[in-house]
């Protein structure tokens, strides 16, 4: 009986460590400058604004995994005097992780780094923003 307990459990953690190790490798070959496009797309899309990446994307995967854009620029809007909004070095973006699970995004922290300065200036999003994931990044491309 003992140890039919210590086979089924081995079993259930060795099923967890394939799963962890399958996780892990799909995150590694994912190429996040991939999204590049169909992301400058929906923001496009959500806000009427001109998005340009010209960094490219970074991802940090951990408890709270972040997004990393380098270099973003967002076009200002066709009556303001400024032709950007908003220009930055570095954005980050901590992403809450179990709603991701759930298939919704939610921003729970946003930094920036603009010009030479060391430390980026962390900002909360509050409310949290919640997006529902239904449809992929892919679509926002077609009309």
């Amino acid at each position: 009986m003992r140890r039919t307990f210590f086979i089924i459990l081995a079993g259930a953690g060795g099923l967890v460590a394939l799963l962890l190790i399958a996780v892990a490798v799909a995150v590694w070959r994912v190429d996040p400058n991939d999204f590049v496009a169909p992301i400058q797309a929906r923001i496009k899309q959500a806000t009427g604004r001109d998005v340009t990446i010209r960094g490219g994307i970074d991802l940090k995967v951990s408890l709270t995994p972040k997004v990393v854009v380098h270099d973003l620029a967002v076009a200002n809007a066709p009556w303001g005097r400024a032709p950007q909004m908003m220009t930055t070095k570095q954005f980050e973006l901590e992403v809450a992780l179990l709603p991701l699970l759930h298939k919704r995004f939610e921003a729970m922290r946003r930094a920036t780094r603009t010009g030479t300065s060391a430390a980026p200036h962390p900002v909360r999003c509050r409310p949290r923003v919640s997006v529902p994931c239904r449809r992929r990044l892919a679509s926002a491309t077609s009309p």
